[in-house]
């Protein structure tokens, strides 16, 4: 019987003790109080407390024999330890990977189920050694570059993206233009993610870029979680936070006429800089609104949650969550279904969207001419001296 890659193993993985791998995802020992202190007590003789960021879970062992992990705070589910490891890994084929090596599962014996396995016996993780073909972290300075290299600048006044079309992005504010770049001719697109720390007077960092084409995808080898950042600071007293830039222009595309807010979009662990981005906010404006629109399903309303919470001692601070309409996964599905009707009810709103693209493009054009121009650029220094 094939191991690797089967239902199999992830029952294998669902049975083993949930407490020799907690640990080893950044969970601790104890609940977190309101007051932000970690008590260790037993809440059953048969469940273990753990917290993380705020969120508290009970583990315990489930009549089938698999390991349970019930969250009791800020949210209430359950769930196993393939979810939480796939909280801090992105995707369930990483999760494979880093759930064989904790619990030991050698790649050569993953053909066979050891008998171990089978009796669900509790065994401790092995030590996860250095391989020789661990990526190497990137610095800022080498996510920049990789950022850069072999990519242009975005303006109105150029295509728009296949990717963003194709996804039903037919407009992009000025403001937002600098947001991201594309390659191979506008084929790709990328998006640079950014690491905030909670120090003001620290710089952000690049974390990370995204790169995404039609049936392709990536992210940087050797990066790190943080933040898509997109828009001025003094926009920055409502800020809108979605899983990806696709649904922040999508939230601008529903509300083409509203305020412009400061968008954000964070990954699978980029919730701190993101908290850390609302502090700093914070420190800036007398009142910040805070929209967070995650992807309506568990992972999202986790993110959601420890974002929420995150903040929630700022003062100044308003956050609250905002589900796409009509119960769609995130604010793009929402979108291509809103045009979809629009479409069979005259398409009043893609006629608002043309005009709309063309006032963007004309006040681009309006912009750029007048810092080209001599006579303007004298009359700023003849007012500077």
């Amino acid at each position: 019987m094939t191991m690797e890659n089967s239902k199999a193993e992830l029952e294998m993985f669902k049975s083993h003790d949930a407490n020799t791998l907690m640990g080893a995802l950044g969970w601790t020992d104890g609940h977190a109080t309101k007051e932000g202190a970690i008590k260790i007590e037993k809440k059953g003789s048969n469940s273990t407390p753990y917290t993380k960021d705020g969120r508290n879970v009970l583990v315990f062992k489930g009549r089938t024999g698999a390991y349970m992990i019930s969250e009791i705070y800020p949210v209430r589910r359950t769930v196993t330890i393939i979810d939480i490891a796939n909280e801090v890994t992105g995707s369930l084929g990483k999760t494979r990977v880093e759930l064989r090596s904790l619990i030991g599962t050698a790649k050569e014996e993953s053909s066979r189920i050891s008998p171990s396995h089978q009796t669900n016996a509790p065994q401790a993780p092995a030590p996860v050694s250095a391989s020789s073909d661990t990526v190497e972290k990137k610095s800022s300075d080498e996510v920049r570059a990789e950022y850069v290299s072999g990519s242009e600048a975005w303006t109105p006044a150029a295509r728009m993206p296949d990717y963003l079309l194709d996804r039903s992005i037919s407009f992009i504010p000025l403001v937002y233009a600098a947001s991201f770049r594309t390659s191979r001719g506008g084929t790709n697109i990328r998006f640079p993610y950014l690491h905030f720390v909670d120090d003001v007077s620290v710089p952000a960092e690049y974390a990370g870029v995204e790169t995404k084409a039609d049936g392709f995808k990536s992210f940087t080898k050797g990066g790190r979680p943080g933040a898509w950042i997109a828009g001025h600071t003094d926009l920055a007293n409502k800020i809108v936070i979605c899983e990806s830039p696709i649904d922040c222009f999508s939230w601008i595309m529903q509300r083409p006429f509203e305020d412009l807010p400061f968008l954000v979009a964070v990954r699978s662990g980029g919730e701190q800089s993101a908290i850390n981005l609302i502090k700093r906010a914070a420190g800036q404006h007398e009142k910040v609104t805070v929209f967070i629109s995650t992807d309506n399903d568990h992972a999202g309303m986790a993110y959601a949650s420890k974002i929420m919470l995150g903040v929630s001692k700022e003062p100044t601070v308003c956050a609250k969550y905002v589900a796409p309409d009509k119960l769609h996964n995130d604010q793009n599905n929402y979108l291509v279904a809103a045009l979809v009707a629009d479409d069979e009810n005259g398409g009043t709103m893609r006629n608002d969207m043309r005009k709309l693209r063309r006032m963007i493009f004309d006040d681009y054009i309006k912009s750029r001419n007048e810092s080209a121009s001599p006579t303007l650029e004298a009359e700023r220094r003849a007012s500077s001296t």
